[in-house]
């Protein structure tokens, strides 16, 4: 990136933190938003904790700590909490473990952590008992922390659940779900953050932490076989990969084809880049390849139509899309990835010209039920775009390998 584009980017991040800091907005967010880590308290003090690590000015971490204190007071005061990633005590453990490991708090919250793992190995029964095994949501999600804090018994139980809600044939193995919310029906999930890209990430961090490793690395390989088994002919369908398929639908190969998104949330990208992980991980050449070339397949795709990107917003939008370009260049070193990752920069860049107050130029798209309106979340609104263009400096570059388990891309 040029000095030039460097100066814009900074820029942009200033008017970006110039509406995070702004108290009012601050606890109008955290009101609405808990101490989700994706939607709510932990993600804007997460957000400071990045600043505070790439520019070194006390003010983020005044507001880091403040805000971190409320997440504790919410967390104190509340009789009721969700366990999840996403939004409950999970991610608030995750956060609280990067907070103490980056030196950026002392050791006082460890009486919480232990606390939280207590209450998630005991609960972790009922969401296997449901098969609910999100990532965002459920109890992939909790076993993210638990790896790190090395709770290895439930981390079996949660393999052996996996395990026998497998659907194997000699051909492949996958998971099912079922969709309330479009299909309201039972599906193969295709995507990162609820499906089975997100199971294949699980299982590879399982593999690296040493638990399980032979089952762990059967299920990689069946898991690999399926998405090897429904590449789509991407001239045909615009895309390789179908955001998800209908049980009753599903053939091998795929007769119908479907197109999906461009997106960190579901579609090529996503998919490709867990792909190509994993294959780097076994040391699947042939297979690291195959992904790679696939992935520099996905860079013309670049318009509304081809992406149904509409907006900046990390989850479905365009800094999620720049983010994983910015990091698979860093792991490649290709020139088209790096051509990608600064279109996508642009783009996003791009997208922040609202005159709103409040919105420090960008709007997102809530869908149906919220239309286009000013967010402040992590992973749908303005806290994603500034760690996108955070990681996209230079010190940014180097912090963005210690942040980016949250969202499942490393």
């Amino acid at each position: 990136m040029d000095d030039f584009k460097n100066e814009e980017v900074i820029a942009k991040i200033e008017q970006i933190n110039l509406v995070l800091l702004e108290k009012s907005i601050v606890s109008e967010k955290n009101k609405s938003g808990g101490i989700s880590l994706l939607a709510g308290k932990s993600g804007i003090t997460l957000y400071y904790a990045l600043n505070y690590q790439i520019f070194g000015k006390e003010i983020f971490k005044k507001h880091l700590l403040s805000s971190l204190n409320e997440t504790v007071e919410s967390i104190t005061s509340s009789n009721s909490l969700l366990l999840s990633h996403c939004s409950g005590i999970s991610g608030w453990g995750w956060l609280l473990d990067y907070l103490t490991k980056n030196h950026l708090i002392g050791n006082d919250f460890e009486d919480y952590i232990a606390e939280v793992e207590d209450v998630l190995e005991e609960k972790l029964t009922d969401l296997l008992l449901a098969s609910n095994f999100d990532l965002l949501h459920g109890a992939l999600g909790i076993g993210l922390f638990l790896i790190k804090r090395q709770k290895n018994a439930a981390i079996c139980k949660i393999l052996y659940s996996l395990d026998q809600c497998a659907k194997k044939t000699e051909k492949e193995i996958k998971w099912t779900r079922y969709d309330k919310y479009i299909m309201h029906d039972t599906i193969y999930d295709f995507g990162l953050a609820h499906g089975n890209a997100g199971i294949l990430y699980f299982l590879t961090k399982c593999y690296q932490a040493g638990i399980l490793k032979d089952l762990c690395k059967s299920l990689i390989e069946g898991l690999l076989r399926f998405y090897i088994n429904n590449i789509q002919d991407i001239e045909k369908f615009k895309s390789y990969y179908p955001a998800s398929v209908r049980i009753g639908d599903y053939t091998i190969p795929d007769e119908h084809g479907y197109t999906s998104r461009l997106a960190w949330c579901y579609g090529d990208l996503g998919i490709l880049y867990t792909l190509y992980n994993v294959a780097s991980i076994l040391n699947n050449e042939a297979y690291a390849e195959m992904f790679l070339n696939m992935l520099h397949n996905t860079v013309t795709r670049k318009d509304f139509k081809e992406t149904n990107i509409t907006d900046a917003a990390f989850c479905h939008g365009s800094s999620g899309v720049g983010f994983m370009y910015l990091k698979l260049y860093k792991l490649t070193g290709s020139e088209l990835l790096k051509q990608a990752y600064l279109f996508w920069l642009d783009a996003t860049l791009a997208f922040g010209g609202s005159k709103k107050a409040g919105s420090a130029g960008y709007l997102f798209d809530l869908g149906s039920q919220g239309g286009i309106a000013i967010n402040y979340d992590f992973l749908s609104g303005l806290e994603g775009v500034g760690a996108f263009l955070l990681s996209s400096t230079k010190n940014g570059t180097e912090i963005m390998s210690k942040w980016e388990e949250i969202l499942f891309l490393c």
